[in-house]
């Protein structure tokens, strides 16, 4: 362990805040009063997950696809990045979700990872409820990026793409995706356990207000050659569609006034283009946490700022965003960590090794971490838990 002070679960409050924490003059003055008595949390300290925090990577983990150790076919339990996979892992215990955003040609933000939507047409047979494989493998595969797409045809591919357990009408189209990169076979990608294709706006009405949001800005080809006039509209789409969908009124009994109570969210992205056209949107900047997302060098990009840490650390400095949200295969330096504290700068870590509960707790406990993303929340939340009813 470095010299570091160490960060122990036990010293953690439960709600999110310590008792040694102290409201800074800079927090207070972020809250708005409005004329008629509700009151607006605006801080960055308000919206950041707190330490220790289990956020839900895509809901509940990404799809890895078919397992070859296995005779099943599926390519997870729950279809990632759809309500049903947040909601589920807001009941096995996350207290954020991290999902990714693109935005359809008419200007709706959508949840979608990749940089497109694969898939093949497939033919059911009259006779029996099976596929027939043959015809199924012999269409072609078809791609289309999220910009190409209205929001209803990308809600069409969702309903066509789907099996409903209140339906026995059988797809009609199979999604596709290359499980093990750009170079691997498409595969058809079907979970036990499905749901449809949502938009952001259908998340936030969703998800329980008690559950926090991180929102991926995505963007085909690590949004290199897009323009900057269309990345603005794209990003000012999505902050738009956060405004609107973050803002509930509930009345205090005992105050005899209503409160403006608001979601917490944070918004990440690799994009450095992007990243740097949120640093100048005051309104959001000014109120939400916005964080670099890096491999640390473990995939290489064409933009340099992408790949190491260092290059991170830097851009982050320069645009005076929160910090970074870094693979967990290419962790810190204790070193760098020491820097990273002592600039106030937050450090996350996604990835599949993140699975392992006793891996996340030693990053967040003993290497300074803020907050871990992880593809498995349930096994994760129940180690912290008994963790804490052991320090007790």
């Amino acid at each position: 362990m470095s010299s570091m002070t160490a960060l122990s679960l036990c010293s953690v409050s439960h709600g999110g805040v310590s008792k040694n924490s102290s409201k800074s003059p800079a927090a207070a003055a972020m809250k708005r009063v409005l004329s008629s008595g509700v009151i607006v949390e605006r801080s960055k300290e308000f919206h950041l997950p707190k330490h220790t925090a289990i956020v839900g990577h895509r809901g509940t983990g990404k799809n890895f696809g078919p397992s070859p150790q296995s005779m099943e076919d599926f390519a997870g339990d729950i279809r990632e990045n759809t309500v049903l996979a947040f909601t589920t892992a807001a009941l096995q215990g996350a207290d954020f979700v991290e999902l990714d955003v693109q935005v359809t040609k008419d200007g709706v933000p959508v949840i979608w990872h990749d940089d497109y939507i694969a898939f093949r047409e497939i033919c059911s047979c009259s006779c029996s409820d099976s596929i027939e494989l043959e015809e199924e493998a012999a269409a072609p595969v078809q791609k289309k990026y999220i910009p190409e797409l209205t929001f209803a045809e990308f809600k069409q591919l969702s309903f066509l793409s789907t099996t409903s357990s209140k339906s026995k009408q059988q797809k009609s189209i199979v999604l596709l995706r290359r499980f093990d990169g750009d170079e691997g076979d498409y595969l058809p990608w079907i979970c036990r356990q499905e749901d449809g294709l949502p938009s952001l706006e259908e998340v936030m009405k969703a998800l329980p207000k008690t559950i926090g949001i991180n929102i991926e800005c995505k963007f085909e080809n690590d949004g290199i050659d897009i323009p900057a006039a269309e990345m603005r509209k794209r990003l000012l789409a999505i902050l738009d569609c956060i405004e609107v969908n973050n803002t509930v009124k509930r009345t205090s009994v005992s105050m005899g006034q209503s409160n403006e109570v608001r979601r917490r969210l944070m918004i990440s992205s690799y994009c450095p283009n992007a990243l740097i056209q949120l640093s100048q949107m005051r309104n959001l900047f000014d109120e939400y946490p916005v964080m670099m997302v890096t491999d640390g060098g473990e995939h290489m990009y064409k933009d340099e700022r992408m790949n190491s840490i260092e290059a991170a650390h830097a851009f982050v400095k320069q645009y005076n965003l929160n910090g970074i949200v870094t693979y967990s295969k290419v962790l810190p330096t204790h070193e760098m960590m020491r820097t990273f504290v002592s600039e106030g700068l937050k450090i996350f870590s996604f990835g599949k090794d993140n699975s392992d509960p006793v891996f996340s707790m030693k990053q967040v406990e003993e290497m300074g971490i803020h907050s871990v993303i992880v593809d498995d929340v349930h096994a994760v939340h129940r180690a912290m838990l008994n963790k804490r009813v052991a320090c007790h």
